[in-house]
């Protein structure tokens, strides 16, 4: 009996052991099981949340795209009313003053003058409007632009000059160069208009697969720490997002303002 019953205990006990044996199996496999479970619920609970905010990102781009080009075909018109009209008008009076200037025997200075005048505006007016045609600046190359801008710009009271390597090359296509150079010329009207300039520099470098443009004028700067709701800074901010890129501004009363803009290279 001692036998039989010694056995019994001993098959209960290994019955217990495998009882608990399997329990913690299914214990630790339950667990597992909720912990992949939650693992999986908020990994797909962060991608859904990565898609909502990449779907706003792209359909911002687009938006903000989508008002670039609005404003370019804007620019398109203007140039074609500048050259079609305005440029007829002027040429028509500049001819005028030529044949009354040949008709005097000594035709004073002021007519000569306002001649000379005259042909310097019309010069001036058809480098604005060639630089707002569209058709032109689908073949946009930033650095030429610059440097015809900058000879543009240039006056006895403003000193506008480019900085930037020999070798320097804007790996960006045409589309993307035109937005970043209507950013420049946003920043310099802003100098001449806003900030009373008298010096523009424009200093362009890549650098670490960035693009980086700064407009530093010697102005009066302006307070960059209050907000600021002028038109042609969100312009400019605008722009600068569809080129993905970021956009800073440095001024201290007064002691003129950097713009620096950081636009991103895809090798």
């Amino acid at each position: 009996m001692d036998i039989v019953n010694t056995l019994m205990v001993e098959n209960n006990s290994n019955e217990l052991m495998m009882a608990t044996i399997f329990g913690s199996i299914i214990f630790f496999v339950f667990t597992a099981f909720c912990v992949s479970y939650l693992l999986i619920f908020r990994r797909k609970r962060q991608e859904h949340k990565d898609q909502l905010v990449a779907s706003q990102k792209e359909f911002q781009a687009q938006l903000l795209q989508s008002q670039v080009e609005v404003q370019e075909l804007t620019y398109n018109g203007l140039s074609r009313e500048l050259h079609d009209n305005v440029g007829q008008l002027l040429n028509t009076a500049l001819l005028l003053l030529g044949l009354a200037e040949r008709e005097i025997p000594q035709p004073p200075d002021t007519l000569k003058t306002a001649y000379a005048t005259l042909g310097d505006a019309i010069n001036e007016l058809r480098s604005l409007s060639k630089s707002l045609n569209r058709e032109w600046l689908e073949q946009f190359n930033l650095l030429d632009n610059l440097t015809t801008e900058v000879k543009r710009l240039q006056q006895p009271q403003l000193s506008v000059s480019t900085v930037f390597p020999s070798n320097t090359r804007v790996e960006l296509e045409p589309a993307m160069q035109i937005i970043l150079f209507r950013i420049i010329q946003e920043a310099m009207q802003n100098a001449i208009k806003h900030a009373q300039a008298s010096n523009i520099q424009i200093h362009l470098e890549e650098k670490a697969q960035q693009l980086l443009v700064r407009i530093i004028d010697n102005g009066k700067g302006f307070n960059a720490k209050e907000p600021t709701a002028g038109l042609g800074i969100k312009n400019m901010q605008h722009r600068v997002h569809v080129l993905g890129g970021q956009i800073t501004w440095e001024s201290m009363l007064p002691q003129g303002t950097t713009v620096q803009v950081s636009i991103p290279i895809k090798q």
